[in-house]
């Protein structure tokens, strides 16, 4: 798994180089400036990715993807009150946006707030029924919830989309256990592992 970490830092620089290039041609172009600050947040460049979409939001601001890029990195930036100030505005732009939706639903997740995330994941899953992202998140949530066969269906759901969905298969096996499914609980562990040693 540290190769493919690598791997993916690398295609992530290749991203921030990129549109950094663009940027040179075309300094006022806010979807490279969002583009960049998605892939500076991915890499940890928080500050940085404010940076970006700041400026993307200075030449559109009615950006909503850059307003969730930014609610996202101040979410990561231990600034909820940003982060919520954000996801705010760019539904209120875009109320059936489903990344954004997504977006909004890890952060109040974070904050506790788990049926409030349900709601969202499940306006986002209208949007993309088959979004496995969404799919694992909903079924963490409400096996959290204490709804265990609803949490189930959830993993077997995002599993249908991606067979390769490690934290799908590590939350269907917390599920099963607390159903006293012991045998299915280990095998999917046991799955889990294999894919990806950290889940």
């Amino acid at each position: 798994m540290a190769g493919a970490a690598a791997a993916r830092k690398r295609e992530l620089l290749r991203g921030i180089e990129d549109c950094t290039a663009g940027l040179e041609i075309d300094r006022g172009n806010a979807l490279l400036l969002r583009r960049r600050g998605e892939k500076r947040r991915k890499l940890g460049d928080l500050e940085q990715a404010v940076a970006d979409f700041d400026a993307a939001l200075a030449i559109d601001p009615h950006y909503a993807l850059a307003l969730a890029g930014r609610a996202s990195a101040n979410r990561a930036r231990g600034r909820p009150a940003e982060a919520a100030r954000d996801f705010a505005a760019a539904l209120v732009l875009e109320p059936g946006n489903a990344q954004v939706l997504i977006g909004r639903a890890s952060f109040l997740r974070d904050q506790g707030k788990l049926p409030q995330a349900v709601a969202d994941l499940e306006s986002a899953l209208e949007q993309e029924p088959r979004n496995a992202f969404a799919l694992q998140l909903r079924g963490e949530l409400r096996r959290k919830l204490g709804q265990q066969e609803a949490s189930i269906a959830d993993f077997d759901a995002a599993l249908r989309v991606d067979p390769r969905c490690a934290a799908a298969l590590a939350g269907r096996g917390a599920a099963r256990r607390a159903l006293g499914r012991h045998s299915e609980a280990l095998a999917d562990y046991n799955t889990a592992l294999a894919l990806d040693p950290s889940s």
